[in-house]
């Protein structure tokens, strides 16, 4: 029985290819419009309010609002993709997909030494953002921080109904980027919140 297992998982053959997320473009974190604070503070805070972001707290006095978001990954970073595929020498089928790699479910299959084996693969999102609304003499000044943490689960299943699972948790603040370990994976922060901030702002 143990020759035969050895030989058919010698059958599976596949590939798994990442291509990365291209360098992402800078972005802005700081604006000043010659408009009225209080008209900035407001039409901020409302197209927050329309992004279904939550505001968590919100002081007109001292100008700041801060955010959080849970989110699908897809809207605020770019993981690049994946190319897999897996095939059986005794099958017909060839499980062959290319795979968003920050999407926040999939299900594919990889060859791997004791065979095809399943994978499924959950990435979930978090944020919080602080908007600062200040004067600047008779113009407005809008900074935007944001703190982004993802986690990345994954259940492996072999042939014979075995699991192994997977999880962890990486965080980046506005300007820099996401590393997962293991397996690697570099994710990209794509400004999402700051960007529509600062629109907002000068709008």
């Amino acid at each position: 029985a143990l020759a035969l297992t050895t030989a058919l998982a010698a059958c599976a053959t596949g590939s798994f290819v990442h291509i990365p997320a291209p360098p992402p473009a800078k972005v802005d974190t700081t604006v000043t419009v010659q408009r009225p604070r209080e008209h900035v503070f407001d039409d901020i805070a409302a197209a927050l309010a329309r992004g279904l972001f939550t505001i968590s707290a919100i002081d007109r006095q001292s100008g700041i609002i801060t955010v959080h978001f849970a989110d699908d990954p897809r809207t605020h970073i770019n993981c690049g993709t994946f190319s897999v595929s897996a095939s059986h020498a005794l099958s017909s089928n060839n499980n062959s997909r290319t795979i968003d790699a920050a999407s926040p479910r999939e299900q594919y299959y990889l060859a791997a030494p004791a065979g095809i084996v399943e994978v499924n693969r959950l990435m979930a999102l978090e944020g919080r953002a602080n908007i600062v609304i200040q004067n600047r003499g008779n113009a407005t000044a809008v900074t935007v921080s944001a703190r982004y943490a993802v986690t990345r689960t994954a259940t492996i299943i072999d042939a014979a109904g075995r699991r192994n699972y997977f999880n962890e948790t990486v965080g980046a603040n506005t300007g820099g980027h996401l590393q997962f370990n293991e397996p690697p994976l570099r994710c990209e922060l794509l400004g999402t919140v700051e960007k529509l901030a600062l629109k907002a702002a000068a709008d």
